[in-house]
């Protein structure tokens, strides 16, 4: 019971995370259109459809790091369907990245109507480029799940990749920072 409780508790982490990225991006914009009721809806359907597969997953992976079960020991999975379940996640994953691309894409675009100043024309463009390292990231997976089905190699390696998104969030956070430390000095000097 304890080991469905901890895969349980990383799919509301995960749930927790997306749910903290579209209240981040309704606060900061403000956006009640049809075209971000219609990505509402796609990201909904999404989001519960990414559900599913996830109690698998993290059932798959808290068993194997507990080292109270593995793939063969699992009859819900089979040890060849991990390749697939890598690539389910993954795109899942992409899908939602992908759909609060589109909302930010979206306030971009209607940064005159929302008179965003160029701080936050800043933060907005900077937030589409960090959420396009979550799709590299989940397309890196992919492509090592398919691979790893081909050339029969450990699937592991596909989950693993995820593990890249701490330094590149590290790198790009840096970026971020110096790009509106010297945006708010150019400003302070005129």
């Amino acid at each position: 019971m304890m080991q469905g409780f901890i895969a349980f508790g990383i799919n509301v982490a995960l749930l927790i995370m997306i749910w903290h990225s579209h209240y981040t991006f309704f606060r900061r914009y403000g956006i009640q259109d049809t075209f971000s009721i219609v990505l509402n809806a796609v990201l909904i359907f999404v989001v519960l459809f990414y559900i599913y597969p996830l109690k698998f997953l993290f059932t798959l992976l808290v068993n194997e790091t507990l080292g109270t079960g593995t793939v063969t020991s699992n009859p819900s999975i089979e040890p060849a369907q991990v390749p697939q379940l890598m690539i389910i996640y993954s795109a899942g994953y992409f899908a939602v990245f992908l759909t609060f691309i589109l909302f930010y894409i979206h306030a971009y675009h209607l940064r005159k109507e929302l008179k965003l100043n160029e701080t936050e024309i800043l933060i907005t463009r900077m937030s589409i480029n960090g959420y396009i390292i979550h799709l590299g990231i989940s397309l890196l997976s992919i492509i090592l799940a398919v691979l790893s089905k081909i050339f029969n190699f450990n699937s592991g390696y596909a989950g693993f990749i995820y593990f890249l998104l701490g330094p590149a969030f590290t790198a790009h956070g840096k970026i971020t920072g110096r790009r509106l430390r010297l945006l708010k000095e150019k400003s302070e000097a005129s």
